[in-house]
């Protein structure tokens, strides 16, 4: 396995644990709508700049082809993947959420191999399924107290999460093939084009829905915008960038396996930052997860 795609793919875990954090303080702020309407539009202008510095150019290098793909992965990816899992979080709440999706590795690996022809080798399954087995051992601790204190939104809550894993697998699927051959695309570019989409697609969404006003009010909230643009800066610039970095050099089922170990990652974060304790299953949870990776750096 490429050490330097799985470098990226876990960078990409780390970055999205943080930025975790900067958004669900923005979210207790100003609700998801304007959080989102923010993070993506914040990405796409930090994007932009980079993309300035990097090539000298706002315009990225695609061909008719590479921009459809990406422009409808965004649009999938980002924007429907992102609003369906952040419904399912109030019906059913984040840990099962993010639990349920859990199986979004597998239905990537499935789907790389479908239409990429990716076929992964035995021991590279096994490291999968090691390393979702710890992520999932780590984020189904007390996941019983939580589904029944939410049961009036159950299946809905199940589907939306369920619905959201394809979504967010078919969107990286997607942005592959743009990026491949001597005339790929830049994962840079890539991830402009991307979440620049996302961010359209989110004001338009908000248009549509009169919320514009209110964000636009919600923009005067400082310390909201501030978290907004630190996750920002964190996720849809940075990790972004590096889960297309780490696609274009591994294959998808592992990149997305390696990235779904965020709540793995994040479990030092909540102890420093809100000094929550952490159990010996988490612990353990972690450790297996961890052996999972070291199978997949050496499948």
């Amino acid at each position: 396995m490429n050490p330097m795609g799985v470098t990226a793919a876990l960078a990409t875990a780390v970055s999205w644990a943080a930025c975790a954090l900067f958004f669900t303080s923005a979210s207790k702020r100003v609700g998801t709508l304007s959080m989102n309407h923010y993070r993506t539009l914040f990405g796409a202008l930090l994007l932009a700049a980079a993309h300035i510095a990097t090539f000298g150019t706002i315009i990225p290098v695609a061909n008719h082809h590479q921009m459809s793909l990406l422009l409808t992965s965004g649009v999938i990816g980002v924007v429907v993947g992102d609003m369906l899992l952040f419904q399912s979080y109030m019906d059913i709440g984040p840990r099962l959420g993010v639990l349920i999706m859990s199986v979004g590795p597998i239905i990537t690996a499935l789907l790389a191999r479908w239409f990429l022809g990716e076929r992964l080798g035995g021991l590279a399954w096994l490291g999968i399924l090691v390393t979702l087995g710890g992520t999932t051992w780590v984020v189904a601790e007390e996941n019983q107290k939580e589904l029944a204190q939410r049961h009036q939104h159950l299946v809905r809550g199940i589907s939306f999460v369920i619905l959201s894993s394809i979504c967010q697998s078919v969107g990286y699927v997607m942005a592959k093939p743009a990026m491949m051959g001597s005339d790929g695309v830049d994962p840079l570019s890539a991830t402009f084009i991307r979440v620049a989409a996302g961010a359209v697609a989110f004001w338009i969404i908000g248009f549509a829905k009169s919320h514009t006003w209110r964000a636009l009010c919600d923009f005067k909230n400082k310390r909201a915008m501030l978290m907004t643009f630190g996750g920002a800066v964190l996720g849809p610039f940075i990790g972004i960038w590096l889960s297309l970095f780490a696609l274009k050099l591994i294959p998808a089922g592992v990149a997305s396996t390696l990235i779904s170990t965020m709540p793995v990652i994040i479990l030092p974060m909540v102890v420093v930052i809100h000094r929550e304790k952490v159990s010996w299953r988490a612990v353990i949870g972690a450790a297996i997860a961890v052996a999972g990776v070291a199978i997949l750096f050496n499948s």
